[in-house]
């Protein structure tokens, strides 16, 4: 019989051996996703009515997390959204410095996506999501936007 001690001491001291090599732990990404305007293209009174939302309250929120620049803002709109409000809100977030953001080495570092997309996915544990909803994978998201480049609005891409 082991305790839960003596486990954690037995996986520390292997961990520690010079005999087997040393691997970090996986790195968790957290990913926030806001949908604006998916679609609802031409919608324009209705986008700059959300725009301003988005500016006073939504980003503010998001940009003074204590956690800003330690995950990944994604943004889904409709891919054919009004020029207008696109550029817009990629000023809105370029100006707010909610892009990009440069590490200590001054390569810059994606902090956010606007992504043209009307594919949402869900976390769910649930069986009985209709086929319309796909279950959450963001592998899957992120490559789907990356083989087609004109579908990124704004973000780092590489």
């Amino acid at each position: 019989n082991h305790d839960d001690n003596t486990t954690t001491t037995i996986n520390e001291n292997r961990l520690n051996s010079d005999d087997e090599p040393h691997h970090p732990p996986p790195r968790l990404i957290h990913i926030l996703e806001t949908r604006f305007m998916q679609n609802q293209p031409n919608l324009v009174q209705l986008a700059k009515a959300r725009l301003h939302l988005l500016s006073t309250i939504c980003l503010p929120s998001v940009r003074h997390q204590s956690a800003w620049g330690k995950f990944l803002w994604v943004i889904r709109t409709d891919p054919n959204l009004n020029e207008e409000i696109k550029t817009e809100l990629v000023s809105m977030l370029k100006e707010y410095g909610a892009l990009v953001q440069k590490d200590e080495n001054g390569e810059e570092r994606a902090l956010a996506y606007v992504i043209g997309s009307n594919d949402n996915y869900v976390v769910s544990n649930s069986t009985t999501l209709s086929p319309s909803v796909r279950p959450f994978d963001v592998l899957g998201m992120l490559s789907h936007a990356l083989s087609a480049p004109q579908s990124i609005f704004a973000g780092k891409a590489t």
